[in-house]
């Protein structure tokens, strides 16, 4: 009972902590002159602002104007390397369960090795996984029309430093 509390105690202490982090998005802008990337920073009717670091240094804002933006692609910072950790952890556990309960434990592998091989694949085969689930980005096509840019506003300014 005891080590069920300090569990608790602990997955509570860690929901806390990330819930006071500020979570950056790495942004990719396609507009007629190139592509700008960054983390988003705001994002209004007039312009979207993107920064180049995380240090929040407004006096090196990049602002690209709604009727100039093509496309947006947006993804969390750090999502590849979790989702990458997440899928392979979960095949590691997935993989040793299996081959615990369906080892032969005969003469060629032992219950242990059948075990461990098993727990390796799942693990790499989960880590593969993760990498495709990690690497999606959310794309906006806005094609330099303000109206569709105004319908994403809500969505962008969730995802912007500054809201």
């Amino acid at each position: 009972m005891n080590k069920i509390t300090i569990l608790a105690a602990f997955i509570l202490f860690s929901i806390t902590l990330s819930a006071q982090k500020i979570k950056y998005y790495n942004v990719w802008i396609t507009t007629d002159s190139g592509i700008y990337t960054g983390y988003l920073y705001s994002a209004d009717k007039q312009s979207l602002q993107l920064i180049d670091n995380l240090e929040h240094d407004v006096t090196n804002l990049t602002s690209i104007a709604p009727a100039d933006i093509l496309k947006i692609k947006i993804r969390k910072k750090g999502r590849v390397g979790k989702s990458i950790l997440i899928g392979g952890g979960a095949g590691i556990v997935t993989g040793a369960v299996v081959g615990a309960v369906l080892g032969s434990g005969g003469e060629i592998i032992s219950q242990s090795g059948a075990t461990i091989g098993t727990a390796v694949l799942f693990g790499v085969i989960g880590a593969a996984v993760g990498t495709g689930v990690g690497l999606h980005k959310k794309k906006l096509n806005i094609e330099g029309n303000t109206k569709v840019y105004e319908g994403h506003l809500p969505l962008l300014r969730n995802f912007s430093v500054n809201k």
